[in-house]
């Protein structure tokens, strides 16, 4: 017995337009899409300019496809000097069971405010030496904007990192950007310190202003602050070193000392920063100490204290690890020539201390990276890392690999890798590898 099928004729289901975002010549190439008709031929396209004038210098593409679903490209060049966003083109797909159209460019949305918010250090980043603000502007259009910030009425261009967003809603994209500024724990204690953010968008600007006030009463003439170790140290090379740091209007100094859960771990007395105004004292630590919330405590004396001033740091902790997502981007579209950046973009991982490093053919590379502060969403952090590399580099061949180093990782394997190199005769193929144990793999 034979069956035999027949599909009916059916008209295009959809359509919808492409435009080129820049050219180095003198014209723009825009196009449509048309899909689900049948059967492949005969189908038309019409293209008409901004005066409804039909153009007949079009291209169109075979159809491809199959079980009367078919699809099918056109495309139109177009003069920079007549292209008008104000002034679309529309292109046209019809064949004898119906049509199609679309208007390139498409009407562009409404523009929509930001909401902005401005958050301050906690009392316990404070304690660590540091002062963050985070600047957050969300759900605004277009994308172009502009942060500035301000300390103590003086614009600050450095120690700057600001990160954006985009998504769908419907068929309007909405942004949303960060901008992070990091100054000292001093800076910001001072009396009367005060930190501006400027968010500058189309839709106007927003300001937003945070404070410190201290009062006489709370001010005295010593410092004290514990630098902690670096996550390079504690999860990559598993022991670091802590150091604590004490600073007078005068010396002064007579004894500072280190503690691990109220045990002494490193102490010195006053022959060892005799006549000095900033004193410094480090203890070696492991990443088992630093790992499970050990109380490090810095403990100063001076003689313009009524009593010994101390400090803590303790590693937070109040869940269970779970483990990074990373991705590792390829670089955008460039032009011959143009260094080019690599992202490497590590996402949803608990506790928020991560580091990440790169390697060029398993070694490591000698250019500077940069990685991100953790973005925090809900209980969980993410971070971006970047190198910029040249285009000789990348054309040569090397492989470049995204190295993640995290509590939640197995011990024996102790990183996450992504590696991507270029790949000549497939343009814009990843290779992605994870080394995972042999017993992990099917």
């Amino acid at each position: 017995m034979i069956t035999c099928k027949t599909t009916q004729p059916s008209a295009p289901k959809s359509i919808f337009g492409l435009s080129q975002c820049s050219s180095d010549s003198e014209f723009l190439t825009i196009g449509c899409v048309t899909r689900g008709f049948f059967p492949a031929d005969p189908l038309t396209f019409k293209w008409t300019d901004p005066a409804k004038k039909e153009l007949t210098d079009f291209v169109q593409y075979p159809a491809f496809g199959s079980d009367g679903d078919y699809t099918t490209i056109s495309h139109l060049r177009v003069k920079k000097s007549d292209w008008n966003p104000q002034k679309p083109y529309t292109c046209e797909a019809s064949n004898s069971k119906g049509n199609k159209g679309v208007i390139l460019p498409p009407a562009p949305p409404p523009d929509r405010p930001a909401t902005v918010f401005l958050t301050v250090p906690t009392k316990k980043e404070l304690e660590n030496g540091t002062a963050t603000f985070l600047c957050l502007a969300q759900q605004f259009s277009p994308k172009t904007y502009s942060f500035k910030w301000f300390k103590d009425e003086n614009q600050v261009t450095n120690a700057i990192n600001t990160y954006d967003t985009s998504e769908k809603n419907g068929s309007e994209t909405l942004y949303s950007a960060t901008s992070i500024l990091q100054i000292s724990a001093e800076e910001w204690t001072k009396a009367d310190a005060k930190v501006k953010c400027e968010f500058e968008h189309k839709t106007g600007k927003e300001v937003r202003v945070a404070e410190n006030a201290v009062t006489n009463e709370e001010c005295n003439n010593v410092a004290i602050n514990i630098v902690p170790p670096s996550l390079e140290d504690m999860l990559k090379n598993r022991e670091g070193t802590l150091m604590c740091k004490a600073s007078g209007e005068s010396p002064g100094f007579t004894k500072i000392e280190i503690k691990a859960n109220h045990f002494i771990i490193k102490e010195a007395s006053e022959e060892h920063f005799k006549n000095k105004i900033n004193v410094a004292l480090e203890a070696p630590i492991g990443y088992e100490e630093w790992s499970n919330g050990t109380v490090f405590t810095c403990t100063v004396e001076h003689t313009a204290l009524p009593q010994p001033m101390e400090t803590t740091f303790t590693r937070e902790n109040g869940a269970s690890p779970k483990r990074p997502s990373v991705y590792l981007l390829a670089p955008p579209e460039h032009k011959e020539g143009e260094t080019m950046t690599l992202t490497c973009y590590v996402k949803d991982f608990y506790p928020k201390e991560v580091f990440v490093s790169w390697l060029a053919d398993d070694e490591p590379v000698n250019l500077k990276s940069q990685t991100s502060l953790p973005v925090q969403n809900d209980i969980y952090f993410s971070v971006y890392s970047q190198i910029t590399v040249s285009n000789s580099d990348w054309k040569s061949g090397i492989v470049y690999s995204c190295v993640v180093y995290h509590e939640s990782i197995d011990e024996k394997m102790r990183v996450l890798t992504r590696s991507i190199e270029d790949n000549m005769e497939r343009p814009g193929v990843i290779n992605l590898s994870m080394n995972t144990p042999a017993s992990c793999k099917e």
